[in-house]
């Protein structure tokens, strides 16, 4: 800043110029440059984002309909009905085609031959440098299996890797016969759907019973077989516990010796007979479809691929950029050099899902978006990327763009800054030139500079300011002589404005203390008021409070007249019910009168009937007893019926004088009925009063309280005139105070018209 303060106005217009140019470009430029890399760069990883996430539905689409295709293939009819049969011409093969020992034993012999030579001979090209282990897998075969391998695949014609191509083998058995018919149609769904292989394997015994492709699994055991521990075993050990129908078994990608040694995964479902499991239906993987879906690159550029990674870091889909060593064959053929456990790997693996730039498997940045993809109970880490230059190529031109812009720039504004500041630093030197002769004190100097711009009328303002100045100048002079003489004046004034000041002062404060004495009396009497206020509001208060009081009583009272009216009414209701119940009682009476004289009869009825039995002797003895029974039964209904009467009597007695009772307990009702209205009236009325006297207690409270208020405010203009006479004795003494101020200020502005005078006599007017 130092440095800009000595430097000449041609320099400094021109780091202005530079300044202000560079700046709001520098300023433009660099967020136009950052927000487009942003931009791009979002662009670059939505696109990228996009691939990884389309790539992600795919595959899981494509895991989804192997899903349902094996689900659907085990629940088929024709799949069911020949894993049944299967099972049952598997076990009759070697004994419907009547094969001896020896020649089961010739058969095997021959079938090593195709293990050790055309078999063992595919291997070794597939995997330079290996061998298979010959003697374990097949020392692990049984007689059916012999037989079996040996009809369909070494003394089937067709060449090696196309041996499905045999419809049935040349035998009669069951088994070819069968074979025959399922074959065509399995043989067809797999080219369809392109799978590597299908199996058919038994429940029980985990043997495979039909396969497409007929490689060396073919009719071995997984349960106890030379592949029982492979992926395809655990495939088929799984599906086989699941007690679902639906169930469903992924197994990942493993090296898998029948398909020499190349990876290969496994799906698998049960199959079910009504409820009854009767084996399993088993799809080999087919990689090419993985592939298919993994590279195909629209909008991946040069550099961008996508592909498929393991837990065990290896390659589930072909590298597009690596396809030598990052091939899922070459990457399972040798994982030193075809693994990849880039940031990315790890991170989808550990179920993470993002994009960001990373290094990839061969140490390139590169922009990498990646997700786990969830496939059975493992998961694989779909990876989509691409080179960092190519991705960002877009936004390297633009930055080249802009520095190239930016020299052009510096360059036009240091061309314009250099002739816009000649135009301006010449007219601003000659003014120079004149601000230098005015602080001279020439103030009959001018400006000779023409010119219809600001610069012009700049010259015109300056020039117009030098004559203003001389005119001020000149009448300065004049003032300065009139200022001497007012002073003067001034001073006599301000002396006399001192002696009223004083008097005024006096006076007011006499004034204000017979205000302060008035402002005393008012409160002491806005006190008393007061006072009063407070008790009449106190009997006010009693007053309302008695009110409300009695109000209470005449709501109580009006209940009870209530109840005593709703007690006269049940007393009514109970002395009527109590008169039904004598009448029943008298008609209980009249019956027992009626059975009584019934009884009487009865009695005499069973005389009569005894005479009659006597009369008739022998004959009449068992009529007699049962006279004797009507006669005891007349006897106890009569006693009864005695009995009843006597009770009836007692009720009907107790009857009539609850009736009496309750008539007395009506009268009494009534009579406390009638009390308790008059009680009502007479609250009332003195309700009425009362709250006459709260009403008119309330108004004189009101009364008092507004002298009270008249009282209070009277004190406080007492009070508000009392302070005013104290502002305005302030007043005169700020008067008096002021005058002898006046009375210097005059004294020193005689002196100042003096320097003053000194001062312009300097200029040259």
């Amino acid at each position: 800043m130092v440095k800009m303060k000595k430097n000449g106005l041609r320099t400094k217009f021109l780091t202005a110029f530079l300044l202000v140019g560079l700046i709001p470009f520098s300023v433009v430029g660099i967020l136009s440059l950052v927000k487009t890399k942003a931009a791009l760069s979002r662009q670059a990883f939505n696109q990228l984002d996009a691939v990884r996430d389309i790539k992600k539905n795919q595959i899981e689409q494509y895991i989804a309909t192997l899903r349902n295709q094996i689900i659907t293939f085990s629940e088929d009819q024709m799949v069911v009905e020949s894993m049944l049969k299967f099972k049952q011409a598997f076990n009759g093969f070697i004994e419907e085609n009547s094969l001896a020992e020896d020649e089961i034993g010739s058969m095997k012999e021959k079938l090593k031959t195709y293990y050790t030579g055309e078999y063992a001979a595919e291997y070794e090209k597939r995997n330079p440098g290996g061998s298979p282990d010959i003697e374990r897998i097949f020392t692990g075969l049984d007689n059916p299996s012999i037989a079996l391998q040996y009809h369909y695949i070494r003394a089937n014609e067709n060449p090696l890797g196309s041996k499905d191509a045999l419809i049935a083998a040349s035998d009669k058995s069951k088994y070819s016969k069968l074979h025959a018919e399922i074959h065509p149609i399995l043989r067809s769904y797999l080219s369809k759907f392109g799978y590597y292989d299908i199996f058919l394997v038994d429940a029980e015994t985990g043997d495979i019973l039909y396969s497409v492709f007929k490689e060396l699994d073919y009719t071995t055991s997984l349960l106890d077989g030379p592949y029982a521990k492979t992926h395809l075993g655990e495939a088929f050990r799984k599906a086989n516990g699941a007690k679902d129908k639906d169930a469903c078994i992924v197994t990942d990608f493993s090296r898998y010796l029948p398909s020499y040694d190349a990876p290969a995964g496994f799906i698998a479902s049960p199959v079910f007979h009504g409820s009854e499991k009767i084996g399993v239906a088993i799809f080999q993987f087919p990689i090419d479809r993985l592939n298919e879906i993994m590279t195909q690159r629209a909008g991946m550029g040069k550099s961008g691929e996508t592909y498929l990674v393991g837990p065990d870091r290896l390659m589930r889909s072909d590298s597009y950029l690596d396809p030598k060593s990052r091939s899922v064959i070459a990457s399972f053929t040798n994982p030193k050099t075809g693994s990849v456990d880039t940031q990315a790997v790890k991170e989808a693996l550990g179920g993470k899902t993002d994009a960001k730039i990373i290094s990839d498997y061969n140490g390139h940045p590169v922009l990498s978006a990646y997700t786990p993809l969830k496939v059975g109970d493992f998961c694989w880490a779909l990876i989509a990327e691409i080179d960092k230059a190519e991705a960002f190529e877009a936004i390297i031109t633009i930055e080249r763009l802009m520095a190239i812009i930016a020299v052009a720039g510096i360059a036009g504004i240091v061309i314009v800054a250099l002739l816009f500041t000649g135009s301006i630093t010449k007219p601003i030197q000659k003014g120079v030139e004149f601000a230098e002769a005015l602080s001279k004190g020439d103030l009959t100097r001018r400006l000779d500079i023409e010119r219809e711009d600001e610069i012009g009328a700049l010259v015109k303002s300056l020039n117009q300011m030098g004559s203003d100045l001389n005119g001020i100048l000149r009448d300065i002079i004049q003032g300065v002589e009139t200022l001497s003489s007012s002073s003067t004046e001034l001073s006599a004034i301000s002396q006399q404005m001192a002696a009223g000041a004083e008097q005024t002062s006096g006076k007011s404060n006499t004034v204000a203390a017979a205000a302060e004495e008035l402002s005393a009396n008012m409160t002491n009497v806005a006190a008393a008021s007061e006072q009063t206020s407070n008790n009449v509001q106190m009997v006010a208060t009693a007053a309302e409070q008695m009110s409300s009081t009695i109000d209470e009583i005449s709501g109580n009272t009006e209940k009870s007249r209530n109840i005593t009216e709703e007690a006269v009414s049940q007393a009514s209701d109970a002395s009527k019910k109590v008169d039904e119940l004598g009448n029943a009682a008298r008609e209980i009476g009249k019956v027992t009168e009626a059975i009584a004289d019934i009884s009487g009869q009865t009695n005499l009825l069973s005389l009569n009937a005894t005479i009659e039995a006597a009369r008739a002797g022998e004959a009449g003895k068992g009529f007699a007893v049962v006279a004797n029974e009507i006669k005891e039964l007349a006897r106890q209904t009569a006693e009864a019926t005695q009995e009843i009467s006597q009770r009836i009597g007692s009720i009907q007695s107790t009857v009539e004088d609850t009736v009496s009772s309750i008539g007395q307990i009506t009268r009494i009702i009534n009579d406390v009925n009638e009390i308790v209205n008059n009680t009502a009236t007479a609250v009332e009325q003195q309700s009425t009063t009362t709250k006459e006297i709260a009403g008119n207690v309330a108004h004189a409270a009101q009364g008092i309280q507004d002298v009270n208020q008249n009282v209070a405010q009277s004190s406080r203009v007492a009070g508000d005139i009392s302070k005013d006479i104290s502002e305005v004795s302030q007043a005169a003494q700020e008067m008096s105070n002021g005058s002898s101020q006046v009375n210097a200020s005059a004294v020193e502005l005689s002196k100042l018209a003096e320097r003053l005078n000194d001062m312009v006599s300097r200029f040259k007017v």
